[in-house]
């Protein structure tokens, strides 16, 4: 086999192994629709669905653009709103609308339809997992609890910070300025015997 064939049989394969790539959101992986979903395509030509570039919008702080998460490219929105951006017509009139049944893989190795997204069913097999293992282990509920949003720092009035206070140092004692003895006789007995 030479290495033409080689690389030519690894193509084949990796067609093989992702057909519906090119129709899945690259932020969420979940497969285009034609309403919440929708194929949004930016200035840069990158497509993400709907949703996640509303979610994305939100996030900025200028309302009248969006950068790309691939290649940070600034997109300006058009009046403001994400569904204003143009669809990805390749991939709409591409679109499968049906999955092939030829195929004699079984339906949990196929690839779902537009409609059930892949998040939905990761959820629903978190949810029975917890729901098993509550059933296992009734006094291990408090582990599966919900989590809850927790207000954002900038939110809460900044503290001034703690530091320890430095150590107090013990003075010198002071001289009195009625009693010159000790700075006489400092000065006497650097200077010599009177």
């Amino acid at each position: 086999m030479t290495r033409k064939d080689v690389m030519a049989e690894a193509d084949a394969q990796a067609t093989d192994e992702a057909p519906y790539e090119e129709y899945e959101c690259k932020i969420c992986y979940n497969y285009f629709d034609l309403e919440r979903r929708a194929p949004k395509m930016l200035e840069c030509l990158h497509t993400f669905c709907e949703q996640c570039l509303t979610t994305l919008h939100l996030r900025e702080d200028r309302p009248w653009r969006i950068g790309c998460p691939v290649c940070r490219h600034r997109t300006t929105v058009p009046d403001h709103s994400v569904h204003n951006l143009p669809n990805n017509t390749k991939v709409t009139e591409a679109f499968p609308l049906y999955l092939p049944t030829s195929d004699p893989l079984p339906q949990d190795s196929l690839p779902p339809t537009p409609h059930l997204h892949r998040h939905n069913q990761q959820q629903q097999q978190q949810q029975q997992q917890q729901q098993q293992q509550q059933q296992q282990h009734p006094t291990r509920q408090h582990r599966h609890h919900q989590p809850q949003r927790v207000p954002s720092a900038s939110a809460q009035p900044p503290h001034p910070p703690r530091y320890p206070s430095p150590p107090r140092l013990e003075s010198p004692p002071r001289l009195s300025p009625r009693d010159p003895r000790p700075l006489t006789r400092a000065v006497r007995t650097a200077s010599g015997p009177p």
